[in-house]
């Protein structure tokens, strides 16, 4: 699927962020899951061009799109990929 999430609502959120949110965007990586990432893949999906990588969003948002609706995705990073403790 392309263009997933709507870019007013992206427009919008950011132009709404504080400052102090550092909110950005970039892309996401839903992956199956239940464990995390190794650090191999890690730095498969950097490659690739991932910004951030979670288990969820991918099916609430292909159901949302599904049904014609406008789909905004935010998401909070809680911890560092192997690697990127830095970032």
């Amino acid at each position: 699927m392309t263009d997933a999430y709507d870019p007013g609502l992206r427009r919008l959120a950011l132009a709404l962020a504080p400052k102090e949110l550092r909110a950005r965007s970039g892309v996401y990586v839903g992956v199956g899951g239940p464990s995390y990432e190794t650090p191999a893949e890690c730095r498969l999906l950097r490659r690739l061009g991932a910004d951030a990588v979670g288990m969820s969003t991918v099916s609430e948002t292909s159901a949302a799109r599904h049904l014609g609706l406008r789909v905004l995705g935010l998401s909070l990073i809680t911890n560092s990929a192997p690697g990127d403790e830095d970032d």
